[in-house]
Parts: C-alpha cells; sequence; structure tokens
C-alpha cells in the first residue's frame, strides 16, 4: 500500500513555529548606537554596523579621536589623520581617526 504525503504548501511552511528563530538583533548586541543585521545561516547570527568613532565586532571598541596637534603621540611621533566617508545603509558620515608614526625605537597607538 503506497500512501502519499499530503501537499505542503508556503503557507503551511510560514504557520509552522519550528522553522522561525530566534531574531539575533532582539537582545540590542551591537553598542555605541551600531545597527543590527541578521546573517548567516537563516539569518541566525547578528552583523553590526558600527558609527564612525567604534569598532569591533560589537561595536564596542573606541576609535582613537582626530588629532589637535603632534602632541598627542609621544617620543617625538607625528600624528597623521585618517578620513573616509561612511556612506552605507545605516550611517552616511565621514569618518576621522588618528594613528601615530613613531620615530625609530617606539612602538604602540601613542609612541
Amino acid at each position: 500500500l503506497l500512501v502519499q504525503s499530503p501537499i505542503r504548501t508556503l503557507s503551511d511552511w510560514n504557520d509552522d513555529p519550528r522553522n522561525y528563530y530566534d531574531d539575533p538583533c532582539k537582545s540590542n548586541p551591537c553598542k555605541n548606537h551600531g545597527a543590527c543585521d541578521r546573517v548567516g545561516p537563516n539569518k541566525g547570527h547578528p552583523r553590526c554596523s558600527c558609527v564612525c568613532n567604534f569598532i569591533g565586532e560589537y561595536c564596542e571598541i573606541p576609535r582613537i579621536k582626530p588629532c589637535s596637534s603632534d602632541k598627542d603621540c609621544r617620543n617625538g611621533g607625528t600624528c597623521m589623520d585618517h578620513r573616509y566617508d561612511a556612506a552605507g545603509q545605516y550611517h552616511n558620515e565621514t569618518c576621522t581617526w588618528r594613528t601615530c608614526s613613531c620615530k625609530r625605537g617606539y612602538v604602540g597607538d601613542f609612541c
């Protein structure tokens, strides 16, 4: 005896709660005004788009502010500003941050 299973439609799939996963953005994992997007298999993982002054997986790390003078860098290092336009789905702004170019023998964020 051959038993045919019933034909499942899209509405059957939508009505079945087993086909849904928790929204990974529901808990607001993105810090400092970052925007959360669902990605990965079944959109089950959060991805954060950070505003200019923050970086990191969850926008938890502050960027170093722009140069105010070469005194921002120690031991004779030179302060250099970096800029880029963050035109995206969530943020439209020009981002600026600094790095220090250290003299020989010195290392680190501020030399």
